[in-house]
């Protein structure tokens, strides 16, 4: 893993320089070596969970590395991803458990359901009332997991494309 604090170097001039008289140079600094500590805990989860083939490391050393990471992130008050959840709540029981290839088929399934959902999220987001944002996700998710209609999308989809391009023929009636 790259040094945290190498990559968020140049992080703290442009805090620095952002108008804002409540802060400080030592409230950047701890900000900074804040999440620099956070982004190790979290390394030094996923490096012990990628590297049990090796054997190098036991079920206590993971436990110790989770417990730091979620501590460390609670602490920050960052936001609990579908990734952060899963690696804190379940990745000890699946490591023991499962084969080490399917843990992290699971782990890709989970981040790319994240990510689907964002893109959920962020098409209803500007809907202030919250009943009607409720209805429009329902039916965003009823419509992207119903098959009819999704075939009924593709086809009027089909129909309406263009075709390939064609080029023109242009007169030249200039001389």
């Amino acid at each position: 893993m790259r040094d945290p604090g190498k990559y968020y170097g140049g992080m703290r001039s442009i805090l620095l320089n952002y108008k804002d008289e409540a802060k400080t140079e030592g409230d950047v600094d701890k900000l900074l070596t804040d999440v620099c500590d956070v982004l190790r805990c979290w390394h030094e989860v996923f490096h012990i969970l990628r590297a049990k083939e090796c054997e190098n490391h036991s079920l206590k050393s993971l436990e110790k590395a989770i417990e730091c990471a979620g501590t460390r992130h609670g602490q920050l008050e960052l936001s609990v991803t579908s990734k952060v959840h899963m690696t804190k709540v379940h990745a000890k029981q699946q490591w023991v458990e499962l084969p080490f290839s399917l843990f992290w088929i699971i782990e890709e399934f989970v981040e790319h359901n994240h990510q689907i959902c964002q893109k959920y999220e962020a098409q209803v987001d500007r809907i202030k009332n919250d009943e009607r944002r409720a209805l429009a996700k329902a039916k965003q998710i009823w419509v992207s997991l119903h098959s009819e209609v999704q075939k009924h999308i593709h086809k009027v989809r089909q129909q309406g494309k263009r075709g390939p391009y064609k080029k023109r023929q242009h007169l030249n009636t200039r001389r």
